[in-house]
């Protein structure tokens, strides 16, 4: 950027890729945040926060969108301003039936220590859902629990 080239969607894809890839969540996050509040991966969030949608990344930019997506609902679930009706509904993540359901399921599963539970979609496999009521059940712990801080 100090010589004046603007970084693309490639650009902020290697740099996330290579911060998950060192275990840089927090990191990857931030540049994940940045490149969505330049436009990119806008498709992403289009229904957020009941819908995110990873058709077209990476898995490891699809596991840092997840990432961020619910540290933002966490945020907002614990928001005594956030208007909750939002969150009635599960919260559906868009994967296609490629290797990036897997991927996400298992990264929901390992990150969260089994606190959120997705489900694959009987009637759509590409779709994972994770149940309103248990985003609500994983604030609350995480609002009990000391490690919440260790969130990503």
């Amino acid at each position: 950027q100090e010589d004046g080239v603007q970084p693309d969607a490639i650009s902020y894809s290697a740099v996330i890729t290579a911060c998950e890839n060192a275990g840089q969540y927090r990191r990857a996050q931030r540049f994940f945040s940045l490149a969505a509040s330049r436009g990119f991966f806008r498709s992403t969030w289009a229904g957020f926060p009941n819908h995110i949608d990873l058709c077209g990344l990476t898995v490891p930019v699809a596991r840092t969108a997840v990432r961020t997506g619910l540290a933002v609902i966490l945020r907002q679930l614990r928001d005594p301003r956030f208007n909750k009706v939002r969150m009635r509904r599960s919260l559906v993540i868009f994967t296609g039936t490629s290797v990036l359901r897997s991927a996400i399921s298992d990264m929901i599963h390992t990150t969260y220590h089994g606190q959120l539970n997705c489900t694959c979609d009987s009637v759509n496999p590409g779709l994972l859902k994770i149940r309103s009521s248990a985003l609500k059940r994983w604030v609350s712990a995480s609002d009990s629990s000391s490690s919440s801080s260790s969130v990503y």
